[in-house]
């Protein structure tokens, strides 16, 4: 997002940069003990936290952190969704009940039907358990 951010800085509109970059930066500050778990024992694990435990606590982490932070991407991606498009999107009211393999998964099997329609190995519009989905 931050690339984003540089990017209609920019190539984008002053007006809609500025409203972007004030909702980014209550993301970031919101986001920062997510950052620092990320960055201490996922992404990087740090050395001190693995083997000293008198090292620094990390912050703690509650679910709504999380919910507000997805909360505020939703809210950047909308100021541009809405500029270009004047649409904006129901970020929160999507639920995914599975992990990310599965949703990796479903996508890539939309994108061989795709393939199988372009190459009529399927026909379009055959009924069948699924035509009503």
């Amino acid at each position: 997002m931050q690339q984003l951010q540089k990017r209609l800085a920019s190539q984008g509109n002053m007006q809609l940069s500025l409203e972007t970059q004030a909702v980014l930066d209550e993301l970031l500050k919101v986001s920062g003990p997510i950052r620092d778990h990320r960055d201490k024992m996922l992404a990087h694990y740090s050395l001190d936290h693995a083997t000293k435990p008198d090292a620094l606590k990390l912050p703690d982490i509650y679910y709504k952190d999380v919910e507000d932070a997805m909360d505020l991407v939703g809210e950047y991606m909308n100021l541009i969704e809405q500029h270009y498009t004047e649409w904006t999107q129901g970020y929160e009211h999507f639920a995914w009940q599975d992990d990310g393999d599965s949703l990796v998964g479903m996508l890539r099997n939309g994108l061989r039907y795709q393939e199988m329609l372009a190459s009529q190995e399927v026909a379009f519009g055959v009924q069948d358990k699924w035509s009503a989905a």
